[in-house]
């Protein structure tokens, strides 16, 4: 995971926490 990531692409990354 990125540590530059929007937060639109966090939400989506959640499953991949």
């Amino acid at each position: 995971m990125s540590e530059e990531e929007p937060c639109q692409l966090r939400q989506h990354r959640m499953t991949k926490t």
